[in-house]
């Protein structure tokens, strides 16, 4: 299934429209609720850009995608090189530009603009030096 950003409007009840650019998502765990919801836990996979868009008889929207390109690689610039180490010896093996970006976009306490300017950010490296400008500008609370 594909995970979309809401540009305007609402998840439940009126229509919501959302950003062009996606990501499908894979559920790794999903658990039960005592009131009857479901809280799923997903991992994104491989961005998307939504062509058109509509919404069914039953309220659900379909879209016709185009998926978009992977990362090509590109190295860990010299100024990363350290946190990247940090972070393989907690188990993260990130070994390019891409992966690191993403690994950091899932730790910082970025706000949901800043994460959608990520996703929609086609250079690997331009999204790692994104990182780096809202570290350098932000006073995150750890």
């Amino acid at each position: 299934f594909g995970v979309v950003r809401i540009r305007y409007g609402q998840e439940v009840g009126e229509p919501a429209f959302p950003y062009d650019i996606g990501c499908s998502a894979f559920i790794m765990q999903q658990v039960a609720m005592a009131d009857g919801s479901i809280i799923a836990f997903v991992m994104g996979h491989k961005r998307f850009k939504i062509l058109t868009i509509h919404v069914e008889d039953d309220g659900l929207a379909r879209a016709q995608i185009e998926w978009l390109p992977y990362d090509v690689y590109a190295e860990i610039p010299y100024s990363f090189q350290e946190i990247a180490a940090l972070l393989a010896e907690c188990g993260d093996n990130l070994a390019d530009a891409g992966s690191l970006a993403w690994r950091l976009a899932e730790a910082l306490p970025l706000s949901l603009h800043e994460k959608q300017q990520l996703l929609e950010e086609n250079n690997p490296q331009q999204r790692l030096q994104l990182v780096r400008t809202w570290i350098k500008t932000h006073q995150f609370d750890f």
